[in-house]
């Protein structure tokens, strides 16, 4: 299995003959608003061509809407042909933008002996989680395959530490941006660095790996942060790739 950190939480993982595109935001440097009121985003280009992002996909996994997981770029240039995995209520939408393979997954989907489920996560809380609207996380099994978990957009919840429980995966993805939103600048909508520590200390000595951080205005924890913190409360299972790099695991 391997698994190609793009940009952002934008993901390509080879696992089980299939290749999946998780949550592709394809767009130029600076072609999306500002999150944060600093920059327009990304604010990084992309370290690879979109025709070598979408080559050879089978499917697209979406854990919800938001233009940093689902740009125009990636909905313009993915072809219609493509079956799109994604959470109940956002069906409507992807048909709107002119894909007809669509499934919504509510439980669990098998597809050739691949199973994926969908979990809980939580995008913020209180009145921020009522704007955030509602987000999704995956788990990926297949036999002879190391199990993953993406967290997807979620800050720590107990619900996520009882995914860990339940299915002990193998490499778990969390997005570690620690993102505010303005005016709500105490209530992060995303993982912070000492709650992804946390989690990589729950989880040792199993795989954390670190995503969705140094590409949008709004996300406040870098990759130096987050490795520092993990040096200072020894999670040496944390690790945190840079755009571009492809990671591959066994059983």
């Amino acid at each position: 299995m391997k698994i190609q950190l793009i940009r952002n939480a934008s993901l390509k993982i080879w696992i089980n003959n299939k290749v999946i595109l998780v949550d592709p935001m394809l767009g130029d440097k600076y072609s999306i608003p500002s999150f944060g009121g600093k920059s327009k985003n990304p604010t990084v280009d992309l370290p690879i061509s979109i025709e070598e992002a979408i080559e050879g996909v089978d499917m697209v996994l979406l854990t919800h809407l938001h233009q940093d997981h689902w740009d125009e770029k990636a909905w313009e240039t993915i072809p219609k042909d493509t079956t799109i995995l994604c959470q109940p209520g956002d069906v409507e939408k992807i048909k709107a933008q002119g894909f007809n393979i669509i499934i919504s997954i509510d439980g669990s989907f098998t597809f050739q002996g691949l199973q994926i489920t969908r979990t809980k996560a939580q995008h913020g809380s209180g009145r921020v989680l009522e704007l955030m609207g509602k987000a999704s996380g995956y788990v990926l099994q297949a036999e002879g395959e190391p199990t993953i978990y993406i967290v997807g957009d979620s800050i720590l919840i107990p619900e996520i530490k009882n995914i860990v429980d339940r299915f002990n995966p193998e490499v778990v993805l969390t997005n570690s941006g620690g993102a505010v939103m303005p005016g709500y600048e105490k209530t992060p909508i995303l993982m912070d660095a000492t709650q992804t520590a946390d989690l990589a200390d729950y989880i040792s000595p199993k795989l954390l790996v670190g995503i969705h951080l140094e590409a949008l205005d709004h996300c406040q924890v870098s990759r130096e942060e987050l490795n520092l913190l993990g040096s200072v409360q020894d999670s040496r299972n944390i690790f945190i790739p840079f755009d571009g790099d492809i990671m591959e695991f066994g059983m």
